[in-house]
Parts: C-alpha cells; structure tokens; sequence
C-alpha cells in the first residue's frame, strides 16, 4: 500500500511540474511540439510494454520459477521480477535528470512567485475565464471517457469477438492505438504550433474540435466490423485524431495561464484525465454491458454506444471553447511572445 501511494504521489507531481517547466523553457509557438515530445515518452512505454513485457514475464518464469529471495522484504513471484526489472532504469534516469537539468528562469514578470498566488486567485482567474477553462477541461475529460473505455476493454473485446488471445493480441493493440498515438503527438505538436504561430489565435481548440469530429466516424464503426485486421485500421484513424487534445489542450492551457498560476491548473488536466475521463470510461462501459444488456458477448456494442456520446460531446465543448480561447490568447498577446 505504501509503495504504491508513493507511486502515486510521484506521479501526481509529473504534469504540473513538466507543463510549467515547459511553458517556461520554451516560446509560445514551440510549445506544442514540446508537449508532443514530452508525451512520446508515455507513447514508447505503452508500446514496450506490450512488445517486451509479456516475453519478460515468460523469461522471468523460466529463469526465476521459484521466484526470488530478497532481503528485508522476502520471496518474490517471478512475474513481480518483471516489475523490478523495468523499473531500475527509472532509477538511473532520475538522478540523470537531477544531475543535468537545470531549474528555468520563471517568466513571471513581477516581484511575485509561484507560491505567493493563493488558490483563491488561482480559482477567480478560472471563474473569470470559465467558458475557455471549462470547455477545455470538460472536452478532456468527456473524450478520455471514450478512449479510456475503449483502451481498456479493448482486449477483451478482441478475445471475445475474434478468439484472439493476450498472446497474440499485443500486435492488434499496438497498430491500434500505440503508433497512432506516436504519430498523433507528432502532427498535433507541429500543426498547433505552425497555426499558431500565423496568427490564428483560436488554433489548438480549432484542431481539438475538428480532429474529434473527425475521429467519430471510424469509431463507431470500427467495434461492429467483422474483421479483427479491417477494425485495427479503423481504430488507428481514430485514435489519431482523438489523441491530439492530449497534446493541444494542456500546451492550450499553458498558453493562457499566468505564470504563477500554472502548476495548478496544470494539475487540473490530471483531474480531468485520469480521475474524471479513464477512471470512469471502462466502469460505463461494463455497466451498459452487464445491467444494460446483461450479455458479455454484446461489449463491443457498449464501446460504441460510450465511444459516439462521449466524442460527440467532446466536440461540441471543443467548438464552443473556441471563441474564447481565441480572445484569451490574443489578450494575453501570446502570438507576439
């Protein structure tokens, strides 16, 4: 339990420190390519956890079957080695990133710091721009809703329709989401900066709503077809173009917070993210499949249903956030900077 609050609490601190590091270590119009490279590294992981670790955890078995006696805290399984394993490099990479890289100048261009800013401040900024702020956090979250449940429950769906195995479905799962996503961080990190920086100032709400928009259609479609190779290209169109608010919509809030104020409502879009939009994504979509239809065999039907509500929705916040985010953007001069 211990372990993993400590896990938890770590990782709790990754996107407010990382947004604001970048807001203030990169311009405005280079911002969205570093959120895209920053969340490449999730991208890579995801991929080589499903290319590397299940030989691991096969290896593991082989070489340890009796597991391991470690000191202090006793008899491992060998499939719990995997873990240590994978997460020693971890180790090594934060005393590198301790060693070498260097606390910014913060930009925030008065006598006042990060810490001064209360909370109080921090929520009148949001009331006062609340149509941007919560169309951006309300898109987020309703469209993770989606990918969560899809993302989730996607493996079974690929046993349950086509009899194809968690041994043979990590090639299914990587051509379906994990290199969509890889290629998405990409187009979205270059296409938000380069609209921005011609002048159009509502650009990485403009690209959320349209790629979402875009993204409904192979969607819907892809869980009711009958080939499990027609549906992991279907599912790659989407998530393409569904995975680029993760990259638009925080750089988007980056760009339009004060300086002082962005570590908080970076936090925010983890709220959004994590505990609204894929905490809850995979609960909808087993309550529709078990007290909806009361029938396992019909999930994919249940995805669909999940997935059209939820991207439709996300788009229609995107679209209405729009116009104000323009406003914002441009009253805080920020293609100027």
């Amino acid at each position: 339990f211990l372990a993993r609050m400590g896990v938890g609490v770590g990782e709790s601190t990754i996107a407010p420190c990382a947004h604001s590091l970048m807001a203030d270590t990169l311009s405005s119009d280079q911002l969205s390519k570093g959120f895209a490279i920053y969340s490449l590294g999730a991208v890579i992981g995801g991929a080589l956890a499903y290319i590397v670790g299940g030989p691991l955890i096969a290896w593991a078995a082989t070489a340890f079957p009796s597991g391991v006696d470690i000191p202090l805290i006793g008899n491992i399984f060998s499939w719990q080695i995997v873990f240590v394993i994978v997460g020693l490099p971890g180790i090594v990479i934060a005393l590198l990133f301790v060693l070498t890289v260097n606390e910014p100048r913060r930009s925030i261009g008065n006598a006042s710091s990060e810490s001064s800013i209360s909370l109080k401040e921090v929520w009148a900024y949001l009331k006062s721009h609340r149509r941007a702020f919560l169309s951006i956090y309300g898109g987020i979250a309703i469209l993770q809703i989606a990918a969560g449940g899809f993302s989730a429950w996607l493996p079974a769906m690929l046993e349950r329709r086509f009899d194809i195995g968690p041994a043979e479905a990590p090639p299914y799962l990587v051509f379906s989401f994990i290199l969509p996503g890889f290629a998405s961080a990409i187009a979205a990190g270059w296409f938000g900066d380069r609209l921005l920086k011609s002048g159009v100032t509502d650009s990485h709400l403009r690209i959320c709503a349209y790629s979402t928009l875009i993204c409904i259609l192979p969607f819907g479609l892809a869980p009711l077809l009958e080939s499990p190779q027609l549906m992991t290209g279907f599912l790659a169109i989407g998530f393409f173009f569904a995975y680029m608010h993760i990259i638009l919509c925080p750089a988007a809030l980056q760009l339009i917070s004060p300086p002082g104020m962005r570590s908080v409502i970076a936090s925010l879009v983890m709220v959004s993210q994590i505990l609204i939009g894929a905490g809850t994504g995979p609960i909808i979509v087993a309550l529709i499949t078990d007290f909806g239809f009361g029938d396992e065999n019909l999930l994919h039907v249940s995805i669909v249903i999940v997935t059209l509500v939820c991207t439709s929705l996300a788009a229609i916040a995107f679209f209405i956030g729009r116009k104000p985010f323009g406003e914002l953007i441009k009253a805080r001069n920020v293609v100027a900077n």
